[in-house]
Parts: structure tokens; sequence; C-alpha cells
């Protein structure tokens, strides 16, 4: 998992393409967050949890319009962290 939002969580697919999935989809076996991801909070009641290197607002929005600076800051984080994630 690389996210998580209001009513979804951001995961990495077998094609390697960052999706949005239901939350209801999950049952939560270790609530913890890493320190190092960043909440944004987005009124009325939305919000967003990520990796710093994510923490813009419109950050997936560009990363899938294809934006290079939003798809290397993604590579170099899960290269960073591995397939294991924090």
């Amino acid at each position: 998992m690389i996210g998580i939002e209001t009513d979804s969580y951001r995961i990495i697919n077998d094609r390697g393409d960052p999706i949005s999935y239901g939350k209801y989809l999950f049952e939560i076996v270790d609530p913890s967050i890493p320190d190092s991801w960043v909440r944004i909070d987005v009124p009325p009641d939305e919000y967003f949890i990520q990796p710093a290197e994510m923490s813009d607002l419109f950050f997936w929005e560009r990363f899938h319009d294809g934006d290079p600076d939003a798809r290397a800051r993604l590579q170099q984080y899960l290269d960073r962290v591995g397939e294991a994630g924090e």
C-alpha cells in the first residue's frame, strides 16, 4: 500500500500501477502508518495520507497524466523502500 485516502487505499497492482481500491474490500491487520508519511486534510471531510515524496495534493493526477517528475518520484520511493514497503 502506498497511500490512504478518505474512502480508499492506493495499492500497486500486479501491473505495477498505483490504483485506488475501496476500503470496504480489505480487512485491516496492522493499522500503523509509517512516521515518514504525511496527512493532507481537504475540507470539508476528505484526507490523504501518503509518503512525503508524494505529499503534493495533485500528485496522483499528475502521475496518471504521465508527468515524468511524478513517475520518477514514485519509482525513487519504491526503489528506496523495496517491495516490502516501510
